[in-house]
C-alpha cells in the first residue's frame, strides 16, 4: 500500500512494484527506458516477501538513477520533436476509452470522501502544512476525486489479425488539486493492469494481451491534463492549466514495499530492522550516490518516468526530482498511532 506525484504534490498510496520478473541485460538496467518490463511501473496490493537485500546492487542501483537523472534533465530536440533516453508520450486521452479505460469523476470532492480516509492521510497534514498545502476536510472545495478503472474488454485489429485486450479492472485513482501553488495529486489506489491479471487468474496468451496503455506515469499523468482542461477541475480553466506545468510536490503515502525500504536504508546507511525518522525524516539530494540509489527504488523512479516523457510544451515542462525525504507518517487507527512509511520529492525545473 503506499499513497503515491505540478506546482503538483502527489501523494501515492497503495502503490506496489513487482520488478525483474525477468533477466534483463546490463543495457537494459543501466537504461530503464529500454526495457518494457523494467519500466513497467506494475502494483500490488500486498508486499511481496522481498530478501532484506535490495534487488539492485548499490552500484547498478547508482547507474539507474544517474539514467533516470539524465532523461529528466533531457531536453527535446527542436528537430525531432523527441528525448533520446525516453522517447515521450504519445498518448492521448481518447486512448483511454480506446483501451477500455473509464474515467470516475467527483466534481464536488465530497467532504465525506475525504473524512473516510482522514485518518490515512493524518500523518502528513503537518508536513503538508509546512509546505504549503492547504489540505482541510472542512474546507476542500478546490479538490477532486478522480480516477482511471480499465472496466472494459477492447480489440484491435481486423479478421484473424486481431488483438483482445480483456478487462482487468486495474485501478489508478486519487485525489487532485491543479491550483497553481499547491497543485496536488493525492494517488490513494494504484493497481496495475499485470497485478490485476495475476490476482484474479485472467489468462493472457495467443491474441489475449495486456492494454498497451497500462503504466501509471502514463494514466496518471492524462487524469492530470483532463482535468487541469477545465473538465472538473478546480478553481478557473487558466489556473489549473498553469498548475499543471508547474510539478513541485510529490508525495508517497504508506510505502510497504520492502525492495523500496530496503534501497532507502542502505542509501542512508541504516540497518535493515532500523526505523524511519519523523518529518523531516532521511534527506538525499543530487549530487550524492545516496540519492542516486534512492532514486532507483519503486517507490521514487514512477515519478521520474512521468516527467521524463510528459515534457513537451504544455505538459509538465522540463523539471526533475532535486530532493527526496523518507519520514514516518503514522496512520492514526482509533487511540492507536501506526508507524508507517512516506516519501517526499521536490521538483524544481532544470537549471539551464
Amino acid at each position: 500500500m503506499i499513497l503515491a506525484a505540478t506546482s503538483l504534490h502527489l501523494v501515492q498510496r497503495h502503490w506496489f512494484t513487482s520488478l525483474d520478473k525477468t533477466t534483463h541485460t546490463k543495457e537494459e538496467l543501466y537504461n530503464p527506458f529500454l526495457s518494457n518490463t523494467t519500466a513497467q511501473e506494475t502494483y500490488q496490493t500486498t508486499p511481496q516477501l522481498l530478501p532484506r537485500a535490495p534487488k539492485r546492487s548499490w552500484q547498478d542501483s547508482i547507474t539507474f538513477g544517474k539514467t533516470l537523472i539524465c532523461a529528466m534533465q533531457e531536453r527535446i530536440d527542436p528537430e525531432t520533436g523527441d528525448t533520446k533516453i525516453a522517447k515521450q508520450s504519445k498518448w492521448k486521452w481518447s486512448d483511454t476509452s480506446k483501451y477500455g479505460w473509464s474515467l470516475t469523476l467527483n466534481r464536488n470532492a465530497l467532504r465525506t470522501e475525504f473524512t473516510r480516509d482522514s485518518a490515512h492521510v493524518m500523518g502528513l497534514k503537518p508536513v503538508m502544512k509546512e509546505l504549503g498545502i492547504s489540505f482541510d476536510e472542512n474546507n476542500v472545495k478546490d479538490w477532486r476525486v478522480a480516477g482511471l478503472s480499465h472496466q472494459f474488454e477492447t480489440k484491435e485489429g481486423q479478421g484473424d489479425d486481431y488483438v483482445v485486450y480483456p478487462a482487468t479492472t486495474a485501478r489508478y485513482s486519487g485525489w487532485y488539486d491543479l491550483l497553481q501553488d499547491q497543485a496536488t495529486i493525492i494517488a490513494r489506489f494504484s493497481f496495475s493492469p499485470d497485478y490485476m491479471v495475476g490476482h484474479k487468474g485472467i489468462q493472457l496468451g495467443g491474441n489475449k494481451k495486456l492494454p498497451p496503455l497500462q503504466k501509471w506515469s502514463d494514466l496518471t499523468y492524462l487524469l492530470w491534463e483532463k482535468l487541469s482542461s477545465g473538465d472538473g477541475a478546480a478553481g478557473s480553466t487558466g489556473s489549473a492549466a498553469a498548475g499543471k506545468s508547474n510539478l513541485k510536490h510529490v508525495f508517497q503515502h504508506h510505502v510497504v514495499n520492502k525492495d523500496t525500504q530496503n534501497t532507502i536504508k542502505r542509501a542512508k546507511g541504516g540497518g535493515s530492522d532500523e526505523g524511519v525518522a519523523s518529518w523531516p525524516g532521511w534527506t538525499f539530494e543530487p549530487g550524492t550516490e545516496a540519492f542516486e540509489s534512492v532514486l532507483s527504488a519503486p517507490n521514487a523512479y514512477g515519478v521520474a518516468f512521468m516527467l521524463s516523457t510528459h515534457k513537451a510544451e504544455g505538459q509538465l515542462g522540463l523539471r526533475m526530482i532535486d530532493k527526496i525525504q523518507a519520514f514516518n507518517c503514522p496512520n492514526q487507527v482509533g487511540d492507536m498511532k501506526l508507524d508507517q512509511w512516506c516519501l517526499y520529492s521536490h521538483i524544481a525545473p532544470v537549471v539551464e
